[in-house]
């Protein structure tokens, strides 16, 4: 279905540009052309200069070739471009606007594909489940973003210390969905919950609800008044609780 549509779409784009480029040629028969690889550098440079990009990115961008049977009247005045509705640079697929105004005017629809490789964090071993990852267990690959589609991690601190929610494959790469904290609380623990009210701190023993580790709000019974209530895990066996 994804590749009819697909069809259909580079079907449209075609079509799109013959009704436009048939109303110039009519009218250019005695006119200067416009250069097509002319075209075909701005619809480059334009992609080029919309990318998010980090230091050290490699992109590749490709411009559909345009038909050379165009013979579109030259642009005096400077090509105009743009990303229609529902395109984006960003994307492996998008699509560039190219408009001229003036005596002439003439507009035309290109077809671009863009892939941006940057280095992000993969494993350099098999994670089994339940693995806390270290600064071994990592490396920085290039990979196409557009392929990245559940996301990536650039920074390290952000990876050490979690714990794999699922088997990793060598060189795969880490995505928020495939780790976790590490549970420094468990469900049953004994814990000091510190409760802040103002400027006075109280503390009292409970009863962890709810596993979790750090950073991770968890229900918690004060064991003194047999209230629950909820707390940041600071610490293991430590809880936070705002009155």
């Amino acid at each position: 279905m994804a590749k009819t549509l697909n069809n259909l779409f580079q079907a449209s784009l075609l079509m799109t540009t013959a009704v436009y480029a048939t109303t110039a040629l009519a009218s250019s028969k005695n006119q200067e052309k416009q250069s097509i690889s002319e075209i075909t550098q701005a619809v480059s440079n334009f992609v080029d200069s919309s990318l998010n990009r980090s230091p050290g990115d490699e992109v590749n961008i490709v411009v559909s070739q345009i038909d050379p049977r165009l013979r579109l009247p030259k642009c005096k005045t400077g090509l105009k471009l743009h990303f229609p509705i529902g395109s984006e640079p960003n994307k492996l697929h998008s699509t560039v606007g190219v408009k001229c105004q003036g005596d002439s005017p003439w507009s035309i629809y290109v077809p671009v594909t863009t892939q941006v490789f940057r280095n992000v964090i993969v494993t350099t071993r098999p994670i089994p489940r339940g693995d806390k990852i270290t600064s071994a267990d990592i490396k920085f690959m290039k990979r196409d973003l557009s392929q990245l589609k559940r996301g990536f991690f650039v920074n390290p601190d952000e990876i050490i210390g979690k714990v794999s929610k699922m088997p990793l494959a060598t060189n795969g790469v880490y995505t928020s969905n495939s780790l976790t904290t590490e549970k420094v609380v468990k469900r049953g623990d004994s814990i000091l919950i510190t409760a802040k009210a103002g400027g006075i701190q109280v503390q009292m023993k409970g009863i962890a609800l709810a596993p979790g580790g750090e950073g991770d709000v968890i229900q918690v019974r004060n064991l003194s008044s047999k209230r629950v209530v909820e707390g940041m895990i600071t610490s293991p066996g430590n809880v936070a609780v705002t009155m």
